[in-house]
């Protein structure tokens, strides 16, 4: 099949979805192309698995909380809530859609430090009452970002499609792919003067441009990973801890972060050499169940 599209995009990410919605207001003809399937149900899934997994820990069930809890980390791709500063929702009010993410997201006036005392310090951000960050979903606001992209005439998602050729004139090659990631024999070519590559940290788009030209790459992983934490509403239905801040309890070798959900938890990280720090979990005096 030939696709005739003034732009290219690989990548339904937010970065993807943003940059091909700006071309579509623009007046471009976009082709999205997205290897995962069903986007937009990641972000049903991991609110249903966190409820179920909040439920779970009331009545005590731990392996259940942990099934349910693998499914959050699973539909997020273990990505903690991201911060939009005044440079992102710039961005975003170039396509009309600053205030509608400030409505999505929880304010964060400043890091409220924890000690080991269990006492909060607040480290206001800046100096006046607008100069805050905004904590959200990436996976709501990616889901909101396709939403509006599919309102486009312009626009056009193709899922399940994964990047195999890349040419030098921007032509690109797009293979389909099960559910299991089986590459079938359906294929879509393009034909555009742009191409951009939204497709991350493992870029097929980098890859081919290595194989056509001299480019050298190069991946250097740091030492540390993290885990995520989930710590659910106070009984009332509201927040456990103040939500308009970024929480951190610092330490020599490990920290955990923490920052407010829309729906009244509060979704977090720890580094895995917090294993051996896990005291400071309690000093937030909050449940929390590590993913």
């Amino acid at each position: 099949t030939m696709v005739a599209a003034s732009a290219t995009v690989v990548g339904a990410g937010p970065t993807g979805a943003f940059a091909a919605l700006l071309l579509a207001k623009r007046g471009y003809s976009v082709d999205v192309f997205e290897r995962r399937h069903r986007i937009r149900d990641m972000h049903k899934t991991e609110n249903m698995a966190r409820a179920e997994s909040f439920a779970s820990m009331e009545k005590k069930d731990v392996s259940s909380a942990t099934a349910s809890l693998a499914r959050v980390a699973d539909a997020s791709k273990r990505s903690i809530n991201l911060a939009l500063s005044h440079r992102g929702l710039r961005a975003l009010a170039c396509a009309g859609l600053s205030e509608r993410a400030i409505e999505m997201a929880v304010p964060m006036r400043g890091r409220m430090i924890h000690d080991k005392k269990g006492n909060m310090a607040l480290q206001p951000y800046g100096t006046k009452e607008e100069e805050v960050l905004y904590s959200i979903s990436r996976t709501a606001i990616n889901a909101w970002l396709l939403d509006e992209l599919e309102k486009c005439d312009k626009a056009r998602v193709h899922y399940g499609y994964s990047c195999t050729r890349v040419w030098s004139d921007g032509t690109a090659e797009f293979t389909r792919q099960d559910d299991g990631g089986f590459l079938k024999p359906d294929k879509i070519k393009t034909e555009s003067t742009k191409l951009l590559g939204c497709d991350g940290a493992f870029s097929a788009v980098r890859a081919q441009l290595a194989r056509i030209s001299r480019l050298s790459i190069n991946f250097e992983y740091i030492e540390h990973g993290y885990k995520e934490l989930s710590m659910p509403p106070a009984a009332d239905g509201g927040y456990a801890m103040p939500p308009e801040a970024l929480h951190i309890w610092p330490g020599s070798q490990a920290r955990e972060e923490a920052a407010a959900a829309c729906e009244g938890g509060v979704r977090g990280r720890r580094s895995r050499a917090a294993r051996a720090a896990a005291a400071m979990a309690a000093a937030a005096s909050v449940a929390c169940a590590a993913v």
